[in-house]
C-alpha cells in the first residue's frame, strides 16, 4: 500500500515538474538556456578569472544562449533530426533491453551522433558563437571568422571530448522535449570552460 502511495505521489510530482517544459518546450529552452549560459560566463569572470565583470561580454553570452542555444537547436535537434530519423523518439522511450534489441534505433542514434558532430557543430554552432560574441564586443564579420578559423581546430577538439559522450546519451534516453534541457544542464560546464577560453578574445 505505501509503496503504490509512494509511487503515485512520485508520478505526481514528476508531472508537475515537467509541465511547462512538456507543453512549451521551445519558450522554457529558450529562457533556461539564456540563463544558463549567462550564468556560466558570469561564474568564470567573477569566480575562475577573478576579473572585473565585463557586461558587454556576458550580455553576448546571454543572447547567444537565447537565441542560438534556446530556439536554433531546438530547431534542430528536435525538428531537424526527427524528421531526419523518425525512429528517433520512440527508440529513446524504450526500455534499456528493448533498445539492445533494436538496431535501427541504434543506427539511428549514431547518426544523429555523426551529423551533429560533424556537420552542426563545427559549421553551425562555432560560426555562430564566435559571430554574436565578437559583434556584440565591437567587431565585425571579418573579426568574426578570423576568431573562428584560428581556433576551430582546437575547439572541435575539446568539444568533442565531451560533446560525444553527452549527446550519445541524450539521443538514446531522452524525449524529443528533454532534449534542450539535458544539452543545457550538461553544457553550463561546457560553457564556462568556453568562456574562460574564448570570452576574452575579440
Amino acid at each position: 500500500m505505501w509503496s503504490r502511495l509512494l509511487g503515485a505521489a512520485t508520478r505526481a510530482t514528476a508531472a508537475r515538474a515537467t509541465y511547462v517544459p512538456r507543453t512549451y518546450p521551445l519558450s522554457f529552452s529558450v529562457a533556461f538556456t539564456s540563463v544558463k549560459t549567462g550564468a556560466a560566463d558570469y561564474i568564470t569572470q567573477t569566480y575562475i578569472e577573478r576579473q572585473d565583470f565585463d557586461i558587454h561580454r556576458n550580455f553576448a553570452f546571454w543572447v547567444f544562449g537565447a537565441y542560438f542555444l534556446g530556439g536554433v537547436q531546438y530547431f534542430f535537434y528536435v525538428r531537424v533530426l526527427g524528421r531526419w530519423f523518425p525512429r528517433a523518439e520512440a527508440f529513446a522511450l524504450l526500455p534499456p533491453r528493448a533498445k539492445l534489441k533494436d538496431t535501427e534505433g541504434q543506427r539511428q542514434v549514431l547518426y544523429q551522433l555523426a551529423v551533429d558532430m560533424f556537420l552542426f557543430e563545427p559549421f553551425v554552432y562555432f560560426p555562430m558563437f564566435y559571430q554574436t560574441k565578437i559583434r556584440i564586443q565591437g567587431g565585425d564579420g571579418d573579426d568574426a571568422l578570423r576568431a573562428y578559423t584560428r581556433n576551430i581546430a582546437q575547439d572541435i577538439q575539446n568539444f568533442w571530448c565531451v560533446g560525444v559522450p553527452a549527446f550519445l546519451f541524450n539521443f538514446t534516453f531522452c524525449p524529443m522535449w528533454l532534449r534542450i534541457p539535458f544539452i543545457a544542464v550538461y553544457s553550463f560546464f561546457w560553457t564556462c570552460f568556453l568562456s574562460f577560453k574564448r570570452g576574452n578574445e575579440r
